[in-house]
């Protein structure tokens, strides 16, 4: 079983304490996670950092891989 992460934990928490928001329909969900999306795509590209070659990202992101492996074996 898998266990939840930080934020999923915090999520669930603010559930729990009744302060969580209730859509009223399956739209309004849809409307609301397109929204939250688009923002967090507006932010990615007002971003001004340098950019980072796609190698460097895949080679990182598998040696995280590699790390979270042999820690669990």
């Amino acid at each position: 079983m898998a266990v939840p992460n930080a934020t999923t934990r915090r999520a669930m928490a603010e559930l729990e304490q009744g302060r969580g928001e209730r859509l009223a329909s399956p739209e309004n969900l849809f409307e609301d996670l397109d929204a939250s999306f688009r923002a967090k795509v507006q932010e990615a590209l007002a971003d001004t950092r340098p950019a980072v070659p796609q190698q460097q990202v895949m080679d990182e992101a598998q040696a995280l891989i590699d790390r979270k492996r042999r820690a669990g074996s």
